[in-house]
């Protein structure tokens, strides 16, 4: 997985950032943890999904492929950030072509890396 630089993340796991990141490489259960990642298919801008997902067999060939723009403290938290994150964008470029604007960014943070 890959993490934008400068992550969305719920007030109250702000603190924990380190750990929470440190536990999802490592597939440890989180409850009530949810990522905003950039849709990897289809024309969607963003998914949102509970990171117990991440644990299904089924999951595994995707969690490469994700790229992790927010951090969430349970759904209505996720729903918040997404919110947010379009708001942020639309002020930044004018639209709301999240997955445009965040691909670029974390392609630029990858050549200065």
């Amino acid at each position: 997985m890959q993490y934008y630089r400068e992550l969305y993340l719920s007030d109250t796991l702000c603190e924990k950032k380190e750990k929470i990141i440190w536990r999802l490489e490592h597939n440890k259960i989180q409850l009530h943890i949810y990522l905003i990642v950039l849709a990897v298919r289809g024309k969607k801008q963003l998914e949102f999904f509970d990171a117990a997902m991440l644990r299904q067999k089924e999951f595994s060939p995707q969690k490469e492929e994700c790229r992790v723009i927010g951090i969430a403290d349970g759904y209505e938290e996720a729903v918040g950030l997404v919110a947010q994150i379009t708001a942020d964008v639309l002020e930044k470029t004018g639209g709301t072509e999240l997955r445009e604007y965040f691909m670029e960014r974390m392609q630029a943070d990858e050549m200065t890396e």
